[in-house]
């Protein structure tokens, strides 16, 4: 009986996985559609598909959402496993996931868009050309950023929390990568 009940598994985790890559695109830009939204997201064949949301209005649309904030309802104060494998909810505020963000940016070319607004409703964005990162057995680090158009200031540093006397993550609750603890 177990060995029946086994090998109904595998056909349905097989006929799954065939139907998810059949409805599922390889990025944001091939979603057969102009609506934001949640779509299946599958960078490869070799890439386990997942649910991403695709903001499609914005810049010509197409863009994977990789964070999203805008109450304060989730707490990004986080472990580096939350990090990677992300946190939240797709329908409200939530952090996609390093190695989500690592599969899609290998697979092809991306461009990166910083959008922020704040509660005046003031905004700025900031756009590279190519945006990669890589993958946790390089710690993620921001391997490819290409030329900055944009109206904030060009402030992706690859040089990190380089306060001497401690850790600003740590001691200010920051969930984010850091220079001088603030900037």
């Amino acid at each position: 009986m177990e060995a029946v009940m086994k090998h109904n598994r595998e056909n349905v985790d097989q006929k799954l996985s065939v139907y998810l890559q059949s409805i599922s695109s390889r990025s944001c830009n091939e979603v057969p559609s102009n609506k934001s939204g949640k779509y299946i997201i599958q960078p490869s064949k070799t890439n386990e598909p997942f649910v991403g949301y695709c903001e499609q209005t914005a810049f010509g649309g197409g863009w994977l959402v990789f964070q999203y904030r805008y109450d304060g309802s989730v707490d990004f104060y986080r472990n580096c496993t939350e990090y990677r494998d992300g946190f939240g909810s797709i329908d409200g505020e939530f952090w996609l996931g390093l190695e989500y963000l690592h599969h899609v940016t290998s697979a092809r070319k991306h461009e990166l868009l910083v959008e922020l607004k704040d509660f005046d409703g003031n905004y700025i964005y900031a756009r590279y050309d190519e945006f990669e990162i890589g993958s946790e057995e390089d710690q993620y680090a921001l391997t490819k950023l290409g030329s900055y158009t944009g109206t904030a200031n060009d402030s992706l540093d690859r040089d990190n929390d380089i306060w001497p006397v401690g850790n600003c993550a740590i001691n200010y609750k920051g969930a984010w990568w850091h220079k001088r603890c603030y900037d």
